[in-house]
């Protein structure tokens, strides 16, 4: 039986640089209380399934959102894209922007909530049943009976090859909206390769993209790279993916880079000093960087490599420094997890600010730990290493496997337990599809504390 790649994030979630704040105890006192405080390995019985995959997952407000490739959700006909009640599980009557695509199959693998509209990206062509997208749109958020109508005059026109591109994650610095994907051009005719940053919607703003800023990410063979993994922390933008090249064929990076922010001129130069340089053995070859997030001073880095640093050896997830000064992306020299083999991957990241969530494609961790995709460790730092929690095993399960894209996501709801999704279609050997559950706060959130948002 394969393993199920999986993506994810913790609910609190960065919508438009925020930060939850207010979390249960049981998530905020560290990682070998998951269990026993109260984290199930079981899954909730009310959050909505899927008949497809989820790659993506953000809450905002009172509701969730979740994209990926299904047509129903919670017994309801939905395409690809649909929102549910945080409290309740329950699917929006009303909301249904109607993710389509002319030639193949759509998928939705990117979401980002800044200001009134949710931002959406993946790979399609139409949206609202009609109206032509590509790849990435603007909607009204779900609630008080609203349709999900796309915003009409935002169109930033994502393209590969005069045909649909695709994104894979979207990003803000609270003034632009960057996004991830494999494409070529933008705007009609703009030259862009897999990175970009665009002009939110409002205002009659149609998605013009920055006419300076192009990090150009290419493989040195003149083949275009892909973005899978993007995060911002300070005034620079991590980027990871399939590459080898940057900034028109200059400079040599191995799937992840960090550039300069667009804005006040600058054309998203790379930074010369850090390069963390993930590779798989006994080739060489680049390796790929599925996902990226940032908690504390590190850079935590999950996809397919063994080996970073030039010969440091990591097994798919790693903790680099932060760049800045002359710091070099080196690899934290203690935290070494070791997931998996060198047939698994990482897909998946996300934090409480007590310990690791990690999801993907993988049957053991610290070398011979048994966890089918999902498992929970110890951040770096103060000398740690990496160690699983030795109780919480959810166990998930999927004959299903595809890879290159992002494949799942997972979130922490207001730090209530973690939703989870992806292509799982079992937990623990019982039936549980594509999106899944473990002491959310979908039902309990009644009776919870009004969350604290604070700029982080």
């Amino acid at each position: 039986m394969q393993r199920a790649n999986i993506t994810f994030g913790i609910f609190p979630l960065n919508t438009h640089r925020k930060l939850l704040l207010w979390m249960l105890p049981a998530l905020a006192i560290g990682l070998h209380c998951i269990a026993a405080c109260g984290l199930p390995s079981t899954p909730d019985d009310f959050v909505p399934e899927a008949d497809g995959p989820v790659f993506a997952i953000l809450q905002s407000g009172d509701h969730v959102y979740v994209g990926g490739e299904f047509t129903t959700i919670g017994g309801v006909s939905r395409n690809r894209l649909a929102a549910f009640h945080s409290r309740t599980g329950e699917i929006d009557p009303d909301w249904h922007p109607n993710i389509t695509r002319t030639e193949s199959t759509p998928s939705v693998r990117a979401l980002l909530v800044y200001n009134d509209k949710l931002y959406v990206g993946g790979l399609f062509d139409t949206v609202n049943g009609s109206v032509t997208r590509n790849s990435l749109a603007a909607f009204e958020l779900a609630g008080d009976g609203r349709t999900g109508l796309v915003e009409s005059t935002w169109n930033p026109d994502i393209r590969w090859d005069s045909g649909t591109g695709s994104v894979n994650r979207l990003v803000s610095d609270g003034s632009l909206l960057y996004a991830g994907g494999f494409y070529d051009s933008v705007n009609g005719s703009l030259e862009r390769h897999s990175l970009a940053a665009f002009e939110f919607a409002g205002g009659g703003n149609t998605g013009v993209a920055d006419s300076l800023w192009h990090p150009s990410l290419r493989h040195i063979n003149g083949g275009l790279g892909v973005v899978y993994g993007l995060v911002i922390e300070g005034d620079r933008i991590y980027a990871g993916g399939g590459f080898d090249v940057v900034n028109s064929f200059q400079v040599g990076r191995s799937s992840l880079a960090v550039f300069e922010l667009a804005g006040e001129g600058r054309t998203g130069i790379v930074d010369a000093n850090w390069n963390p340089d993930p590779r798989r053995s006994p080739s060489g070859g680049i390796g790929s960087v599925m996902v990226l997030l940032v908690e504390d001073t590190a850079l935590y880095v999950g996809g397919v490599f063994d080996t970073v640093n030039g010969s440091v050896a990591r097994r798919n997830l790693a903790a680099f420094e932060l760049a800045g000064g002359s710091n070099t992306g080196a690899a934290d020299p203690d935290w070494n997890p070791n997931v998996g083999t060198t047939a698994s991957s990482v897909d998946a990241l996300a934090t409480d600010g007590s310990q690791l969530f990690v999801g993907g494609h993988f049957a053991t961790v610290n070398v011979s730990v048994t966890r089918n995709d999902l498992a929970a460790l110890e951040l770096a730092g103060d000398g740690n290493t990496g160690l699983v929690d030795p109780e919480w095993d959810p166990n998930l399960s999927n004959d299903i496997l595809t890879w290159g894209a992002p494949s799942a996501s997972v979130t922490v709801p207001s730090g209530h337990g973690i939703l989870v999704g992806g292509y799982v279609t079992e937990v623990g050997g019982e039936p549980h599809n594509h999106l899944i559950g473990f002491g959310t706060f979908l039902r309990a959130a009644a009776s919870v504390p009004e969350a604290i948002w604070a700029d982080y």
